[in-house]
């Protein structure tokens, strides 16, 4: 647990925050835009906050192509990580798909398999959640 200045313990608590989209496209850009404004709020910046808007628009855009139901994206920061959720209604686990060069989709799970410092997928019903987690 982190020490304060005056030698006394300090407790720190996650803060999060979460907002849910409809099933369209422009729900990538709304949910970018949340996320950059929560976490300028929250005093995220530089490698991790690039790095979050980047896999946050990647997540949110997989789930409205393919899932086709309203998603929720949450953030999580807590002094060890910042942890982002995105929850949608359809079944099933999403997995990464190896496109052509000249393929213009499909590497959305590989940028997050390469960037993040931890995901995955968890099944909550009716849908599932796709995470991952930046460190400090």
């Amino acid at each position: 647990m982190p020490q304060g200045d005056d030698c006394c313990w300090v407790r720190w608590s996650v803060v999060n925050a979460s907002v849910s989209f409809g099933a369209d496209l422009e729900s990538t850009t709304a949910a970018r835009r949340f996320a950059e404004s929560t976490m300028v709020d929250w005093s995220v910046d530089g490698e991790r906050f690039e790095t979050a808007r980047l896999l946050v628009s990647e997540l949110v855009a997989n789930a409205v192509t393919h899932a086709e139901t309203g998603v929720t994206l949450q953030l999580d920061l807590s002094p060890e990580r910042l942890r982002v959720e995105v929850r949608d209604g359809a079944e099933g686990e999403p997995q990464p798909r190896q496109p052509r060069h000249d393929d213009p989709t499909g590497r959305g799970l590989m940028i997050v398999e390469a960037l993040a410092d931890r995901w995955g997928v968890e099944p909550t019903p009716p849908g599932k959640t796709v995470w991952f987690e930046l460190g400090p």
